[in-house]
């Protein structure tokens, strides 16, 4: 297993949850999900030859090079993560919003993390950015190199989020991608250390430039 230090999942995994109440922006109205037998609130599964993910509840797939190692439900999640995960949903649901860690994934040569957030919200992307913001106030006092734009990706708007922080003493960047589909909105979610970013923002573009939306059947 990978050197998790660099998952920084203190700073990196706050979600909103609290704050879309407080602040009143919270729209979700869909009723409480239940986790299904992989422990996932959302239905997504895994093609273990292909490395295509696909989340049936959001329509979102992304297609990984054989070198990442992905974990695409909460059941095969690294303890550690889990637990960071586990808070976040049920930070969520005690305000009656689905959301989830829907995936993770490790590139160990750029020594890169990928996490994907999924969260039944229907806010804006300026609403949801904001809501982001200010649960990570603190985090973001020590952000450096910071930039906020909304870009066109996928076929849909979203904003893209970059800032270099400190875990541990190691500079980390962080490179995150925000949609918003259907009712639910999506944080794609990635950072290295500053040795490793050159050749890690090739392979983020390189997996995001798979990335698609589309309605996915269920059986």
């Amino acid at each position: 297993m990978p050197d998790m230090r660099l998952r920084n999942w203190t700073n990196q995994l706050r979600l909103p949850g609290i704050l879309l109440l407080l602040l009143g922006q919270c729209q979700s109205t869909s009723a409480l999900r239940h986790v299904d037998k992989h422990g996932d609130l959302f239905a997504d599964s895994l093609d273990a030859l292909d490395l295509v993910y696909s989340n049936q509840d959001t329509g979102m797939v992304l297609q990984f090079e054989p070198d990442w190692q992905v974990f695409a439900h909460f059941d095969t999640f690294p303890q550690s993560a889990r637990k960071a995960a586990q808070k976040i949903r049920a930070s969520d649901q005690a305000w009656n919003i689905n959301g989830e860690v829907a995936l993770i994934a490790w590139l160990p040569e750029q020594r890169l993390w990928l996490r994907v957030i999924v969260e039944e919200a229907a806010l804006s992307l300026g609403q949801y950015h904001n809501v982001i913001l200010k649960a990570n106030q603190r985090v973001m006092l020590d952000a450096q190199d910071m930039s906020i734009e909304t870009i066109q990706w996928a076929g849909r708007e979203a904003v893209l989020w970059q800032y270099t922080g400190n875990s541990s003493g190691q500079a980390i960047r962080t490179v995150e991608y925000q949609f918003q589909y259907r009712a639910c909105n999506l944080r794609f979610t990635y950072w290295t250390g500053l040795r490793q970013l050159p050749a890690a923002l090739v392979r983020i573009r390189e997996l995001m430039h798979t990335l698609r939306f589309q309605i996915v059947k269920k059986d």
